[in-house]
């Protein structure tokens, strides 16, 4: 049986970055991945807010971590990881082969949420994705619908224009949650239709997707013709496996403390920003951010709410109390603050965005 120093779970930016820094500190590491390398960071077509680059594409970034990681000297396996075995050596058991090891990581990230619709288990693959890069090709020149309202959603009915006969963007609500540039983006392609305050309830065929079955507002459902269908409604944890050995709570994430350790003494988690609802502090990298309690009430806010817009009314009666005066500017100010201290750059924040006129969102957990 291969023994490491340790083992890294999920093949993501996170699970990446942490394997280079163990190899530049001398250790040897594995890094295992169950579906694809790179994690969901190779969905998106253009990463236009990371510092240092000012545009790479998703799968091209991944693709460079890899190559990183592995040029320094880090086993990389295709294998999807059943379960950990505690002990002083831990026994990382895969559906092919068995790892020993003085530590693991978890970096699973999520995967996909399902909308939940009639017929999309049975023509997933068949007209039915969840990643329009991975097979945004394959519907040139056809007609293809896009489900959701964040950033994903957003990015993908924008990629799709480009290779698509016509998009039409569904959206449950009358808002959307992404970000403002993209919403603007939308308007300018004259191939993207906007459906808002729908939902999608059935998807139609039988070897393949020939149409959908939606429900606008208090109107009867309806069938439209559709090529393929796109669901981007946000992800879901992939921590089912690690219960024995982490905590989860009550969205199946994995409760860490601020140093990213699990209930198992060398178990760790790996992610960026944590916050820590039980000692009132939020970490960046395990490190203490050092938020004031106005700070931290905000962010802890937000977090509660991750993924959707939060008012500027709202958050000020939430923390002031519903006498409060409604003044945006003493939220601005601590939101410069929050930004100062968590983001790598506060210009281009990466956890906590700005809805021009409306209020804050942080992102979803990736």
């Amino acid at each position: 049986m291969q023994q490491f120093d340790i083992v890294i779970v999920g093949a993501g930016t996170a699970g990446l970055t942490a394997a280079i820094y163990a190899l530049r500190a001398g250790k040897t590491v594995l890094v295992t991945e169950g579906e694809s390398f790179g994690g969901q960071i190779t969905s998106s077509p253009r990463v236009e807010n990371y510092p240092g680059i000012s545009q790479i594409s998703g799968s091209e970034f991944a693709d460079n971590l890899v190559s990183q990681a592995m040029e320094l000297g880090a086993d990389v396996e295709l294998e999807k990881v059943i379960k950990i075995v505690d002990g002083k050596i831990k026994t990382v058991i895969t559906d092919s082969n068995s790892y020993q090891c003085k530590c693991v990581i978890i970096a699973t990230g999520a995967r996909h949420r399902p909308l939940g619709a009639d017929g999309e288990n049975d023509l997933a693959g068949r007209g039915v994705s969840y990643c329009a890069v991975c097979d945004g090709a394959f519907y040139k020149g056809k007609n293809v619908a896009v489900v959701g309202g964040g950033d994903s959603a957003l990015q993908s009915a924008l990629f799709l224009a480009s290779y698509c006969k016509s998009v039409t963007l569904i959206h449950r609500r009358d808002e959307f949650r992404g970000e403002k540039a993209l919403v603007k983006k939308l308007g300018e392609k004259d191939n993207i239709k906007v459906l808002m305050n729908t939902k999608v309830v059935k998807l139609i065929g039988s070897d393949e997707l020939d149409g959908i079955k939606i429900a606008t507002g208090d109107e009867e459902p309806r069938s439209i013709p559709m090529d393929g269908i796109f669901i981007a409604v946000g992800q879901m944890p992939n921590n089912e496996s690690f219960k024995d050995v982490a905590d989860l709570d009550d969205y199946g994430y994995i409760i860490a403390d601020e140093s990213c350790r699990t209930k198992t003494p060398g178990v760790f988690t790996a992610g960026d920003l944590t916050i820590d609802y039980g000692k009132h502090r939020v970490y960046i990298a395990g490190r203490d951010a050092g938020l004031t309690q106005n700070e931290y009430k905000l962010v802890a806010l937000l977090g509660l709410h991750a993924g959707k817009v939060l008012t500027y009314d709202y958050l000020i009666k939430e923390l002031w109390g519903p006498s409060a005066r409604s003044d945006n500017q003493i939220l601005r100010v601590n939101m410069a603050n929050i930004r100062r201290k968590i983001e790598k750059n506060p210009a281009q924040p990466a956890y906590i965005f700005t809805e021009s006129g409306v209020g804050y969102r942080m992102i979803e957990g990736d």
